[in-house]
């Protein structure tokens, strides 16, 4: 209830806001959300209006609550659990690719 009425009073009129502030509200990494929305990972719904990336505020209090059961989630833990947070893909090593077996480079 805390969360909605949060939500509700700052984000009072408005029937989009940017990434950033939704994200402010989960307590998520912006870098981390956009990384998410190009692996298709993201719990929430977003659009692009005018070049920028936002969420409707129905979708975030619609993710809130389902989010929560009979009780708020206790702690940041808790809720990173409930999200199920996809693992990072591990980046190309910096320099030159090694070479194959035949003697051409790897691609």
């Amino acid at each position: 209830m805390f969360i909605e009425n949060f939500i509700k009073n700052n984000f009072a009129g408005l029937l989009t806001v940017p990434l950033s502030k939704a994200c402010a509200v989960f307590e998520f990494n912006t870098k981390t959300a956009r990384n998410q929305i190009s692996a298709g990972t993201f719990p929430l719904p977003t659009l692009v209006q005018c070049g920028r990336r936002v969420v409707k505020v129905e979708e975030i209090i619609n993710y809130y609550n389902s989010l929560r059961s009979d009780k708020e989630p206790a702690s940041k833990v808790e809720k990173m659990k409930m999200m199920e947070i996809a693992p990072a893909k591990r980046a190309r090593g910096r320099g030159r690719p090694p070479k194959n077996k035949n003697g051409g480079a790897t691609k």
